[in-house]
């Protein structure tokens, strides 16, 4: 089923609430990314293909260009699985996990903080070098990755301010 997105640049999220979360930022700035399915095909209009999953060894023979990992996955494998040159984001608490030295590929690994975000009268706001930013988020594990989505974002070409102002945007029942 890979084969077919080959002359695409493939991204993998392990993990469904941040891959709902990078879609909706994508559609919300009228990106186009072909979601990889069971029975889809590739579309001939644009650069990305899109896998979200939960299973590290369906992950691992995806051989992602791109790859946010917010799961307690197995990193070496992964490592392994991104094709030379790619881009690999992971949580920072994982990265006393890896063992960069057993990677066969080389590959720009990007590790990411978990949000700074309070919780006020029913109001959640996310703290940005640009200033607190308002959220219709409140899982705390969607919020620990945040900055991972944000830096993936930037490798489809979509900023900062761009990703702050989709954000405010999404509401947890866009979740799917």
């Amino acid at each position: 089923m890979w084969e077919s997105y080959l002359a695409k640049t493939r991204i993998l999220i392990l993990g469904r609430a941040a891959g709902s979360l990078f879609r909706y930022i994508q559609d919300f700035h009228g990106k186009e990314i072909d979601v990889i399915e069971s029975g889809s095909s590739p579309s001939s209009c644009n650069d990305f293909a899109l896998l979200i999953t939960e299973d590290s060894e369906t992950a691992a023979s995806f051989n992602p260009n791109i790859l946010l990992n917010t799961l307690k996955a197995e990193e070496d494998m992964l490592l392994n699985a991104i094709v030379a040159g790619g881009v690999y984001i992971f949580p920072e608490t994982a990265e006393k996990s890896i063992d960069l030295e057993t990677s066969s590929v080389y590959s720009r690994r990007i590790a990411y903080a978990a949000g700074v975000y309070t919780f006020a009268a029913g109001t959640t706001s996310l703290e940005t070098e640009m200033g607190p930013v308002p959220l219709l988020i409140s899982n705390p594990e969607l919020l620990d990755h945040l900055e991972g989505v944000r830096l993936l974002c930037q490798q489809t070409g979509i900023m900062e301010e761009a990703f702050y102002e989709a954000l405010m945007n999404y509401s947890e029942t866009a979740l799917s």
